[in-house]
């Protein structure tokens, strides 16, 4: 059985690698006419395909960076490549 440090040590990888400061919003099928105010955050937890990243970003304390102002931009990966990306590695 693989342990939770090494689970958590990819996701904090993988979620290093997806963070890159800019200026625009995570991208998801929620139209921005609606829930126009939602910070990343709000938008990856509402979506519900992100769940993954969502944990990810708590463990990495990046919550609240997320929830500012920002200029940022995430590449987020799914639940399902986030799921792909442990089955190939063996996790």
């Amino acid at each position: 059985m693989i342990s939770f440090n090494k689970k958590s040590a990819v996701l904090t990888s993988a979620l290093s690698l997806a963070l890159i400061g800019c200026n625009a919003k995570l991208e998801s099928n929620i139209t921005p006419e609606i829930q126009p105010n939602l910070n990343i955050v709000e938008t990856a937890t509402a979506d519900g395909r992100f769940d993954t990243l969502v944990a990810a970003v708590g463990a990495a304390d990046l919550a609240d960076t997320l929830q500012s102002e920002g200029p940022f931009t995430v590449f987020a990966p799914t639940d399902a490549a986030f799921t792909t990306l442990l089955t190939d590695a063996g996790i």
